[in-house]
């Protein structure tokens, strides 16, 4: 990992998350999120810039975070779904992997739902998708800490249980978005511009 990509990891405040983790110069965190600030002169899509300052003033951004996964909420939502249903099976046979692998779906996936559909929210601003989305969050940062223990050892029935609690919440997330007429299916971003 470059000194440049830690750089941007402390500032956005994954680099703690990531060394709490263990995983802070893997995959992960080369697929981490980069601050603001540095997305800010970047391009986006067909030349578009990647954020900009909103009217809101300085600090407050909108538009496409720097790798943004392709599709939108329902797509996330079911790579996240899909991935942690493995969990289980693979911490039986390789807690380090799972631990792994659920933190790169929280920050290459849930981060992003947080970003767009959080309290932030750069793809819409609505006070129960947020709350929704913020306690997804919550039941994510649960299943972490069933795979990131002390001994390295995994309770395959608790992970089970936070994975069930995550895919409940994600529902609420789903409905409040449906209940929006957001499209779930791309990112359509606040300003009424898609990706």
């Amino acid at each position: 990992m470059t000194y440049g990509k830690n750089r941007r990891l402390r500032r956005t405040g994954l680099w703690s998350l990531l060394l709490a983790f263990g995983c802070a110069g893997g995959d992960a965190a080369r697929d981490g999120l980069a601050d603001e600030s540095a997305v800010a002169g970047a391009e986006g899509p067909e030349g578009t810039p990647a954020a900009a300052t909103s009217p809101g003033g300085p600090g407050v951004t909108t538009g496409v975070v720097a790798g943004t996964p392709p599709g939108g909420l329902a797509q996330w939502i079911d790579e996240i779904r899909t991935a942690v249903d493995t969990l289980p099976a693979l911490a039986e046979q390789n807690p380090a992997a799972a631990k792994n692998q659920a933190l790169q779906l929280y920050v290459g996936r849930q981060e992003y739902i947080e970003i767009y559909y959080g309290t932030t929210g750069r793809a819409v601003k609505d006070a129960a998708l947020a709350e929704a989305v913020m306690t997804a969050e919550t039941r994510f940062h649960e299943l972490l800490r069933t795979v990131n223990t002390p001994d390295g050892s995994v309770d395959t029935s608790a992970l089970a249980a936070a994975a069930s609690a995550l895919a409940a919440q994600y529902d609420r997330v789903l409905e409040r978005a449906a209940a929006l007429q957001l499209d779930v299916d791309q990112l359509v971003l606040a300003a009424g511009g898609t990706r």
